[in-house]
């Protein structure tokens, strides 16, 4: 079993510097949400945001790194630091003419799933987050990119099995947010366990976690060009298969086959072999050039 040095990058809605090693330049769709009191996920449809690189596998950064040791005003709402006065949480809020910061306000205390009117309603580390098309709104856990444990960290609010997957831009500032990990079949192109609003299946880290996402409004078969796995069709990665930066007037990304490099026999087309990539589990890959 080839385990090249391909890296899988979920912007869904990343990939080999050689010939051979494939990128899955998957991350799921960058949702886009507005408001402090109003933030609307629209799931966006294969409009790769730069720095939305999806799903990251567990060993990624720790909470005190990165994004999220950046301060927006006076605290982080992301990991709660910054506010001095007891009863006290970092919320996200919109500025006047656009763009997010952040100010401590009384905590709320409404937990992962509770209807929520605005962010100060949920507890701390939360966005009160709505999807496109509904008026409904629930809080949702905020987390740094990859790191899976503080999702299921119930103490601050987390559930079992949930992931940090997630990407998500309020008025400017992206964010990630946790999301509960599914059964699914991320190999299938039809019945892969997911529903409708979020047909494709997902490998989303080292550890096999799942999660359904939402795909771009007309997603793409083999050989077609992409920036993100969102806008390939389920059962196919988006695979970089030259060296540069996404550029769909010169694409270097294609949807491949999504495969198992472990698997007797190959379901690869003629002149493709399954190859592993480099951050997911040795059972999941992608259909590479031979």
């Amino acid at each position: 079993m080839n385990r090249m040095g391909w890296v899988v990058s979920l912007v869904f809605l990343g990939c080999s510097s050689g010939m051979n090693t494939p990128t899955d330049s998957g991350a799921p769709p960058v949702d886009t949400a507005t408001a402090d009191t109003a933030v609307q996920d629209t799931t966006a449809p294969d409009t790769a945001v730069p720095g939305d690189t999806g799903p990251r596998p567990d060993t990624a950064p720790p909470p005190s790194g990165g994004a999220c040791a950046a301060m927006l005003g006076p605290c982080n709402p992301v990991v709660n630091t910054g506010c001095a006065m007891a009863g006290q949480a970092c919320y996200l809020q919109a500025m006047m003419g656009g763009g997010s910061t952040a100010a401590c306000a009384a905590a709320g205390t409404r937990e992962s799933g509770a209807a929520c009117m605005g962010n100060t309603d949920c507890r701390e580390g939360f966005v009160c987050l709505g999807m496109m098309g509904s008026t409904a709104r629930t809080c949702v856990k905020m987390c740094c990119e990859g790191d899976n444990a503080s999702c299921r960290d119930t103490a601050r609010g987390g559930t079992a099995g949930s992931v940090c997957d997630r990407a998500v831009t309020i008025t400017g500032t992206m964010i990630h947010v946790c999301q509960q990990a599914v059964t699914c079949d991320p190999l299938a192109l039809m019945g892969n366990g997911c529903p409708m609003e979020r047909p494709y299946c997902a490998v989303t880290s080292a550890d096999g976690s799942l999660a359904c996402f939402a795909v771009s409004m007309n997603p793409v078969g083999d050989g077609m060009p992409c920036c993100a796995s969102g806008a390939c069709l389920p059962g196919y990665l988006c695979i970089q298969e030259s060296p540069g930066m996404c550029d769909m007037a010169m694409p270097n990304r294609f949807c491949r086959r999504a495969c198992n490099p472990m698997a007797a026999m190959s379901t690869c087309p003629a002149g493709r072999m399954c190859q592993g990539l480099t951050d997911r589990p040795p059972s999941y890959g992608a259909c590479a050039r031979m």
